[in-house]
């Protein structure tokens, strides 16, 4: 394609003697038409090789005009009326009675000049050579009182251009009877044509006129693609052809402005299919003007207008490839073409799946902004939303809408779990995407560290329930109380009613008390010994050995510095009373009410050794024994009141 493209057109102008056309040849109408002859008959430049004199053997018929009497044609064909005229000539409907059907007739009209009239039986050949379901039939071609008469099927239907113009037109129901939406239909239409197309490239033939006025609609659906009396096949490397500009000048392609037939090949028609598409999606043809100059120069320029934002946008790359300037680097057949509006066809429903969600997760995305936090409206959008994207990419994985959608929604549904502190659903969502946004991966990271204090402190308290727990090591605290009630018990009836305890005492004099007491506290550091692993474990077991250690080596200590300051045996055995039951009390605070009747035994047992104060071992053994016992045959009310797990 030429560099200054309007230079170009000037020079193309005047080698065309395109200034020999009437002023109002740019008209919107003339703009439309199919060849110069359309916009100035004399203009019409056809190539010696193509033209087509009356040969002998052409079947000769003779027409009645319609309102005269019908006449048969060789006892044949009848004409019963006009199915349309034009410049060049008029076509007839006649009735061809040896077959019983109607049949359209094409014929010159009177004293055309021999080449014009000689297109005619150019269009019949070549619709004649090319048999295909889209393709109009030709029955025959004839003579006319030596016009060319060209024998054709009657297409019942309409021009697709009918159809583009009018939405509302009643023939749409041929080819979309269900709905308004007639998209998915002008593609299926073009699909047809792009068949025909490359049926007739297989035989040679560009069509170098493709435009919706051109396409026909069957009563049924049918595809028809009509009017190949500018089609043509490639030059020969040796032909040479004058130049001519012929093609509808609003759908041109930039090498069709430059008239040489050696520039246009299949890729020209496959940008006209383009040009088809492109009126299509814009409910226009792609070039304008106030003239043909000016449209011209557009086609020539080729810079393809911008289509409306609502367009598909896989539609829309599939009419600027084919309509690409360069015809390398246009579609390389019709085929190929073809194939990418079926792909677009395929797709659609995934598209329309991944719009409908959309419009999900756009009412998803509102509810979060406004600060809900209601499950029961936010969940069904987001998994109808994520449902939908899923499902169009399943129909079509390089669905880029379905791409971005099921990744926005994914994004919105990891940001609500982790605004909700649901960690382990936001990580596995935030997992599903390829590329987290910074601001989402912060997100994830505070709630990681809020998890992360909050499993420390759940820890924390999981290890104080257990420090706490009065079920752990039970049996062993109980042993350990038994052998302590056991060791008092010795030493009170050792010492109070056997005489080698009474013997053996007197060995220590002043200090037979702190001996007694001494005996005690070795029971308990052995037992402690022992039981140690499983008395020392835990909290609850520490404080009760501790507490019953206070209640041992206390008074053994008091009743050592007794000793020192001369006080006498009651005196002594009251104050190792009281201090007990200080000790008692403790516990009673720090660990279970049970405690306080230990409490109560040693202070009963002080104001009893004022009573009787010749029974204080006694007294002190009972006060001492029973507040054992009791704390120990309690350790499983302690386990109901206290279980914590």
């Amino acid at each position: 394609m030429p560099d200054d493209p309007a230079q170009t057109l000037d020079e193309l102008w005047t080698r065309l003697k395109l200034d020999s056309l009437p002023a109002d040849a740019g008209a919107n109408e003339d703009l439309r038409a199919t060849r110069t002859r359309d916009w100035a008959q004399d203009t019409l430049r056809v190539e010696r090789h193509e033209v087509l004199t009356e040969r002998v053997d052409l079947p000769r018929i003779s027409l009645t005009p319609p309102g005269a009497e019908p006449q048969q044609l060789h006892q044949d064909l009848v004409v019963v009326g006009v199915l349309g005229e034009g410049g060049m000539g008029r076509v007839l409907l006649a009735r061809q009675q040896s077959l019983g059907r109607n049949v359209a007739v094409k014929i010159a009209r009177p004293n055309l000049p021999a080449k014009l009239s000689a297109a005619l039986l150019h269009e019949g050949r070549i619709m004649g050579s090319l048999e295909h379901p889209c393709i109009v039939p030709v029955y025959a071609l004839a003579s006319d009182d030596g016009r060319p008469a060209l024998v054709m099927k009657r297409i019942d239907g309409v021009a697709w251009s009918h159809l583009l113009a009018d939405p509302g037109a009643p023939a749409w129901s041929r080819l979309s009877p269900d709905d308004g939406d007639h998209l998915e239909a002008n593609v299926t239409v073009l699909i047809q044509v792009c068949n025909a197309v490359a049926f007739a490239h297989r035989s040679g033939v560009v069509h170098r006129d493709l435009k919706p006025s051109n396409v026909l609609i069957g009563e049924f659906g049918e595809v028809y693609v009509a009017d190949w009396g500018v089609a043509t096949t490639k030059p020969l490397p040796t032909e040479s052809r004058r130049p001519n500009l012929i093609g509808t000048p609003v759908y041109m392609a930039p090498e069709m402005v430059t008239g040489d037939d050696a520039q246009m090949d299949e890729r020209t028609d496959i940008f006209l299919l383009g040009a088809n598409l492109f009126e299509v999606l814009a409910r226009r043809p792609p070039w304008g003007g106030a003239d043909l100059k000016s449209v011209l120069r557009e086609a020539l320029e080729c810079s393809v207008p911008s289509l409306p934002s609502t367009a598909p946008e896989e539609l829309v790359e599939v009419c600027r490839k084919a309509m690409a300037r360069s015809p390398n680097d246009r579609y390389a057949d019709a085929l190929q073409l073809r194939d990418a509006l079926l792909s677009w066809r395929r797709h659609r429903g995934s598209v329309e799946l991944a719009r409908a969600a959309h419009q999900q997760l756009d009412e998803l995305l509102s509810v979060l902004r406004s600060g809900s936090k209601d499950r029961v409206v936010i969940s069904p959008l987001l998994s109808a939303s994520r449902f939908g994207f899923a499902q169009a990419l399943r129909d079509w994985p390089e669905n880029e809408l379905a791409k971005d959608g099921l990744h926005d929604s994914i994004e919105a549904a990891a940001r609500f779990e982790l605004g909700q502190g649901n960690l382990e659903a936001g990580r596995a969502l935030v997992n599903e995407l390829d590329e987290v946004p910074p601001s989402l991966r912060e997100a994830l990271h505070r709630v990681e560290a809020s998890a992360a204090d909050r499993e420390r402190r759940d820890q924390k308290v999981a290890n104080l329930a257990r420090e706490l727990d009065p079920a752990v090591s039970e049996h062993q605290r109980r042993r350990f109380t038994i052998m302590m009630v056991l060791a008092t018990t010795v030493v009170v009836v050792g010492g109070n009613f056997s005489d080698a305890g009474k013997a053996l005492l007197a060995r220590f004099g002043p200090y037979a008390l702190s001996a007694l007491m001494g005996f005690l506290g070795l029971s308990y550091t052995v037992s402690l010994i022992i039981g140690r692993k499983a008395l020392l474990a835990t909290r609850l077991n520490r404080h009760v050995a501790g507490i019953i250690g206070i209640g041992v080596f206390g008074p053994l200590v008091h009743r050592l510095l007794a000793v020192q300051i001369g006080a006498s045996r009651q005196d002594v055995m009251m104050g190792d009373l009281v201090m007990t039951a200080a000790v008692a009390a403790a516990g009673g605070l720090m660990l279970h009410w049970i405690f306080f009747f230990a409490t109560g035994a040693f202070l009963a047992g002080a104001f009893a050794s004022v009573l009787f104060p010749e029974h204080l071992s006694l007294i002190y053994a009972l006060s001492t024994v029973s507040s054992l016992l009791v704390i120990t045959l309690s350790w499983k009310k302690w386990r109901s009141e206290l279980d914590v797990r």
